[in-house]
């Protein structure tokens, strides 16, 4: 009888060591899974600044809209994701003359726009949930000064060449719209 709670005995330690080596190796292909997921993840964003959390480069292939204020049409690319607002215009070297960038915030603030890494000015209005202009500033390249919106109620900033607005006779007060609809619809649109 004792010969059979031995084997017994030999049987149940030789599966447990199975299970407890299946538990370490399920384990470890996880935590490798991680390891390789965290050096993936590093390696699609290693190209932005981990300071100021901008890429290292211009942004690409950002999608676009056509804008109308006061009857003048503009095609403007579209920054919504942290990475693109904190981009913007940084390392262009034009800026087409009819075209731009807008910027869009999830809940209206004060804005502050500087010019690092901008090769071009630009002119940059600060705009209101309903697509109103509040604000109209000059960014002149390398300012890093930069420049702050004095209304809380901004939701949208545009940028443009600068002078765009003036030469265009845009100003405070004007509207934005897209499609002949307000600007707020512009989430409905990203989603």
């Amino acid at each position: 009888m004792r010969q059979n709670e031995n084997n017994g005995l030999v049987s149940r330690r030789v599966i447990t060591a199975l299970w407890q080596w299946l538990v370490m190796i399920f384990v470890m292909g996880g935590l490798l899974g991680c390891r390789a997921e965290r050096h993936h993840q590093a390696h699609e964003t290693e190209a932005i600044d981990p300071v100021y959390g901008h890429l290292l480069r211009p942004l690409t292939n950002l999608p676009t809209v056509t804008l109308r204020v006061n009857g003048v049409e503009l095609v403007a690319e579209i920054a919504a994701k942290s990475h693109e607002i904190a981009t913007g215009m940084m390392y262009r070297t034009n800026v087409p003359e009819g075209t731009g960038m807008l910027f869009v915030f999830k809940e209206p603030a004060r804005r502050n726009f500087y010019a690092r890494n901008c090769y071009v000015p630009l002119s940059i209005a600060f705009i209101d949930p309903n697509g109103r202009i509040l604000e109209v500033a000059e960014l002149e390249p390398g300012d890093m000064r930069g420049v702050e919106s004095y209304s809380s109620d901004v939701q949208f900033c545009l940028e443009v060449p600068k002078g765009w607005f003036r030469k265009n006779g845009i100003g405070p007060g004007a509207v934005i719209t897209v499609s002949n609809m307000s600007l707020n619809k512009i989430f409905q649109w990203l989603q």
